[in-house]
């Protein structure tokens, strides 16, 4: 998996953050970067939903608070 900066820097976020919801870490990383929040927030959601199916992300609560977790596998 290649990271751009973006993608990086959202990793980053999400370890620093704290118990920050992913809504808000998204937020932040928006006014960051000067882009639209929503873009931001699309292109987040998406990418913490596969930080978190990868195992990634695993315990992290930013990440965890707007994605449903993967299911387990047979």
């Amino acid at each position: 998996m290649s990271l751009s900066a973006a993608t990086a820097r959202l990793l980053e976020m999400i370890r620093d953050s704290g118990p920050l919801p992913g809504a808000e870490v998204l937020q932040a990383l928006a006014a960051e970067l000067s882009l639209p929040a929503a873009t931001v927030a699309s292109f987040g959601s998406a990418q913490l939903t596969d930080f978190v199916t990868r195992g990634i992300v695993v315990t992290c609560e930013s990440a965890l608070s707007h994605v449903d977790p993967p299911s387990p596998q047979a």
